[in-house]
């Protein structure tokens, strides 16, 4: 019994030491196909010392076999056959001659097993001591790739030598190539029914010790006889009964001497150690361990005691201090045991869950509202050794639904077996809630059109909203961290900011107008509102800026005031006659140019006559005729002279609009009807020809697209002209230096028409465009300009409910931007739309 259990121990230790191996674990996985080369085979027999190595995959095939042959002093056999069905043995299936386990059970250990199995097995080549164990990676990680079987084989010379009795031979029965013999049933089946599975046997020439072998399914699988002579058994009998006399009178002598002597040394003071240790359990007064001073095995075990004593108080002080930290944790701590059932909740779990401890004590947790596989892969990860961390949801006894962040650990003995669970629950319900806000905040911030930004204790930016880096042309990266006066060019006295940051910094807001120079030269007027942020104390911890951009509302603003002040003066006499003058000075051209034309067809009729009354026979000679017509340019005459006619009537036409327009500014007019805006340019570019020509070359770039516009022709085509002329002048002020361009354009901008006029003159400075639109304001000479072409203009746009705009830049030309409404008829009406537009 004791060589067998002794095999059996070590060839669990080394099949437990082997099946731990990643190199093994990924060869059954088909990942290392060089593994068996190089480890397996003779070398692991030879080294371990085995007969048997198997590699058995978890549907039961044979992966690898090696079975070492009956000649054990041969090495590197290799009985496929034998190793297979020993395979096959192992799963519980039949072999030749109907050898199997009691039901047919298999003998592999289960899939997710971490023990090996030693025991014993009947084979066809006799008994043999076996070991098997699931193959895993060291890490744990991962399923069973198989099982690894060691098995030795129980030789019977082996086994005899072993004996530490007389010279006796061991005899297998019912194993292997020894079938039991037919005498020797009624002696199985007696042992079989045996406590201990002993017997023994006296026969004539020997005596016998049987005994009854079982293998790892619990059945009956062999059994051992020793053997030992019978003469040598008679003199020990003789010999042992002297001895045994003898032995009895010394024993009893000894047994008083030492009685007196254990009484005395052993037991008075090991009375007194085991008194006081019951005093100790029963009051828990330390006092002075007694026999401690001994030198002796007593006051060995009192010193030892006395050890053991500190330690546990020091184990105690630490567990209360444990038990003190868990009790007053801000945390909801709970102990579950290994059925996952809760054993321990401290009181934050009961304040946090609204449940109280004798509510959950011995019941699992309540399912939470996070989601299946949330607990499921939580569970297996404890479960398997692995603490698991993350968020679940939960509801409260009340019904309120919380956020909890959760760690569940499991608790391990000294065999690294889990025996419980700790679960550390953080309420953050609150913190998710302050998190949802601030994101709502920040999506605020970045998605206002205001410009926003932070500023530290120190004054120097820390964060500004993407508005800001829009319309500054800047990014946030060159911004944080540096003071606003580094990167923001204030255009300001310096006064106003000193003002600014003595207000904040006393903790309050301050409200102002800034003007700014941006990176792109552009200066704005912004209205800021700069507030402290109070965190913790009396002292601002940062302060926020919040600008709101008022340049156009501005510029909005000037133009009110100018259309005001228009209302309030009325047009002179001067500003007709400026107007007037275009259309006279061609309508006065063309009556030049038809007094000639007179002349010549005076000069011509008279040498007609002349030639008539010169004639004899009353006929004039063709060619005299065609001399005299020819002179007089006839043909000429006749295109041009009704040409000039027309034109001339247009322009008292034209001059009777411009009277009309200049008594309409005075009393506006407020019927509008849809015009064709491109043929008004047209009309406005062939009106104002005279002015242009020989200066300047016009092109125009009109959108056919263009809906009808609702407006006062009249008045549209004399804004067009007066600002054709400020554009022919301003190309006239820079000399012949370049050749003169005026473009007109027209386009729909969303729901305004617009006309452009831009030239490439002389430009304007900011002074003079700031005042461009005041009656009776000029550039020009005392004499050459009365300074309400403009001026009538904004009034005649103004009327519209549109707006014009100037963007100039002097040397390098001026664009005049007109925007007309729509959808405005009359007195604020809406109008259909052109249906191409729709």
């Amino acid at each position: 019994d004791r060589v067998i259990a002794s095999e059996v121990s070590l060839l669990k230790a080394a099949v437990t030491d082997s099946a731990q191996r990643n190199g093994l674990y990924d060869y059954v996985q088909g990942r290392d196909p060089r593994f068996a080369a190089d480890y397996l085979g003779n070398r692991i027999l030879d080294r371990v010392d085995v007969d048997v190595l198997l590699l058995i995959t978890p549907d039961g095939r044979l992966s690898y076999g090696r079975l070492r042959p009956e000649d054990s002093g041969v090495t590197g056999g290799n009985d496929s056959e034998g190793a297979a069905a020993l395979a096959a043995l192992l799963d519980g299936r039949s072999l030749a001659g109907g050898a199997t386990h009691a039901g047919g059970a298999s003998l592999l250990p289960a899939t997710g097993s971490r023990e090996a199995i030693g025991g014993l097995l009947d084979t066809p080549r006799g008994p043999m001591a076996l070991a098997l164990r699931a193959i895993s990676r060291t890490d744990g990680t991962g399923g069973a790739a198989g099982t690894l079987v060691m098995g030795r084989f129980l030789h019977p010379e082996e086994l005899s030598t072993e004996l530490s009795i007389l010279a006796s031979t061991v005899v297998p029965h019912g194993s292997g190539p020894l079938p039991l013999s037919t005498d020797l049933h009624s002696l199985a089946k007696a042992l079989t029914a045996a406590a201990d599975g002993t017997l023994l046997v006296t026969r004539e020439e020997d005596m016998s010790d049987f005994k009854l072998f079982r293998d790892l399914a619990g059945k009956p699988a062999f059994m051992l006889e020793t053997r030992t002579p019978r003469s040598i058994v008679a003199t020990g009998r003789a010999t042992a009964k002297l001895l045994l006399f003898a032995v009895l009178v010394t024993a009893a002598l000894m047994i008083l001497i030492l009685i007196s002597l254990v009484r005395h040394l052993v037991s008075e003071p090991l009375h007194r150690l085991a008194a006081h240790m019951l005093a100790l359990r029963e009051t828990g007064e330390l006092r002075p361990t007694p026999g401690i001073h001994r030198n002796d095995e007593i006051g060995v075990l009192a010193r030892r005691f006395s050890d053991l004593i500190a330690a546990r108080d020091v184990d105690q002080q630490r567990l209360e201090r444990l038990a003190a930290a868990v009790e007053h944790a801000g945390d909801a701590i709970a102990i579950l045991g290994p059925d996952g059932h809760i054993e321990y909740v401290n009181p934050q779990y009961e304040h946090q869950t609204g449940l109280r401890l004798e509510d959950v004590i011995g019941r699992a947790p309540a399912h939470g509202h996070s989601a299946d596989a949330t607990y499921k892969e939580l569970w297996q990860s404890v479960t398997s050794g692995v603490t698991w961390s993350g968020m679940l949801e939960t509801r409260m006894s009340n019904g309120i639904i919380r956020y909890e962040e959760v760690t569940v650990a499991p608790i391990k003995d000294a065999a690294d077996q889990v025996i419980s669970f700790v679960a550390v629950m953080r309420d953050i319900t609150a913190r998710r809630h302050t998190e949802a806000e601030l994101r709502n905040l920040s999506a605020v911030v970045g998605s206002t059109a205001e410009c926003i930004a932070m500023l530290n204790a120190e004054g120097r930016i820390q964060y500004v909203n993407p508005a800001y880096e829009r319309s500054r042309g800047i990014r946030s990266t060159d911004l944080v961290g540096k003071a606003p006066a580094e990167v923001i060019r204030g255009r300001d006295d310096p006064r106003l900011y000193g003002d600014m940051w003595r207000t904040v910094a006393l903790g309050k807001t301050w409200h102002g107008r800034i003007t700014t120079e941006l990176n792109s030269g552009r200066i704005v007027t912004e209205d800021a509102v700069v507030s402290p942020v109070f965190t913790e104390g009396s002292a601002p911890s940062s302060y926020v800026v919040i600008l709101h951009d008022m340049t156009e509302s501005l510029r909005l603003e000037e133009q009110l005031a100018q259309a005001q002040k228009l209302e309030a003066v009325g047009q002179l006499a001067a500003g007709v006659a400026h107007e007037i003058n275009t259309p006279t000075q061609y309508v006065g051209g063309n009556i030049r140019f038809l007094r000639d034309a007179f002349t010549s067809v005076t000069s011509l009729l008279g040498e007609i006559a002349t030639m008539v009354r010169g004639t004899k026979n009353g006929s004039i000679p063709t060619a005299d005729l065609a001399r005299v017509l020819g002179a007089a340019d006839v043909e000429y005459l006749k295109a041009e002279v009704p040409v000039a006619i027309r034109q001339s009537l247009e322009g008292i036409e034209r001059v009777g609009e411009i009277v009309k327009s200049m008594r309409e500014l005075t009393h506006p007019a407020r019927n509008l009807s849809p015009v064709d805006l491109n043929r008004v340019v047209e009309s406005a570019i062939r009106f104002a020809g005279g002015e242009w020509q020989g200066v300047a070359e016009v092109s125009m770039e009109l959108d056919p697209r263009l809906p009808l516009v609702p407006c006062l022709a009249g008045g549209i085509n004399q804004v067009i002209v007066n600002m054709l002329v400020n554009a022919v002048h301003a190309i006239e002020a820079c000399g012949a230096e370049r050749p003169g361009r005026i473009v007109v354009a027209t386009r729909r901008a969303g729901d305004f028409a617009e006309i452009r006029v831009t030239d490439n003159g002389s430009g304007m400075a900011e002074d003079v465009r700031a005042r461009a639109f005041d009656p009776f304001f000029t550039t020009k000479a005392v004499g050459q300009g009365t300074g309400q072409g403009l001026a009538i203009a904004h009034s005649v746009v103004k009327k519209h409910r549109g707006s014009i705009a100037i963007d100039t830049e002097p040397g390098r030309g001026t664009c005049f931007t007109v925007r007309l409404p729509l959808g405005i008829v009359g007195d604020g009406a809406s109008t259909e739309r052109d249906a191409s537009t729709a």
